[in-house]
């Protein structure tokens, strides 16, 4: 007898040892030399980071290192769906904010400290100026001539144009007049994933390609 799948409740077999705290989570992990990590964020959705303060976070106790967007030289975070045949725009996006925060949240600065609660005290010593900007919500709205730029290389906000067809002769055979279509559609999520987290161990020393 086959096992039904469609329709049928499936109890997800993971869950008994997750909600009875006999699962491995990657914060039970502690490898030796493990500090903590806190991100100082922003609180505005758009805003100049006119100077960012770290001296009074730096001095207080179990901090290791703290860093700034300037002071952090690594790529920006890759776009991850390329369009295409479509004019898509990529502009930078730094891990952590260099000149300007984006969104609320965007990170300003990076605390690592000995233990969770020390990276916490000192990210909230961290004093960052902000010269607020204009926002604007509303998703056309952010379209229009005038609206507030958040890059200089994205005219209006548009990241992409993308004309997507098919069908063509199909539509053709059965109709002799042209057809229209408009779509309008606005969504505030982003495409999900999965909320995987990796531990790593780094050791000095040269790297051999595997033959």
């Amino acid at each position: 007898m086959s096992t039904r799948i469609f329709g049928s409740g499936i109890k997800r077999r993971e869950d008994p040892r997750l909600i009875t705290g006999k699962a491995l989570y990657t914060d039970d992990i502690r490898l030796p030399g493990t500090l903590n990590m806190v991100v100082v964020r922003s609180p505005h959705a758009h805003a100049r980071i006119k100077r960012i303060d770290t001296s009074k976070a730096k001095a207080m106790p179990g901090v290791v290192a703290i860093f700034t967007g300037a002071e952090v030289d690594a790529n920006g975070i890759p776009c991850a769906w390329l369009i295409p045949n479509s004019d898509l725009k990529t502009p930078s996006h730094p891990a952590l904010a260099v000149d300007k925060v984006r969104y609320v949240g965007d990170g300003v600065a990076i605390v690592l400290a000995e233990n969770r609660y020390q990276a916490q005290d000192a990210a909230d010593t961290v004093y960052v100026e902000y010269e607020p900007l204009a926002v604007v919500v509303n998703p056309e709205d952010a379209t229009r001539d005038g609206a507030p730029q958040l890059f200089d290389d994205v005219p209006n906000n548009v990241s992409f144009r993308w004309i997507a067809s098919s069908g063509t002769k199909i539509w053709k055979k059965r109709s002799t007049k042209p057809m229209l279509s408009s779509l309008s559609a606005s969504s505030n999520s982003a495409s999900c994933q999965p909320p995987w987290n990796p531990v790593r161990r780094w050791r000095s020393g040269t790297v051999q390609p595997r033959k």
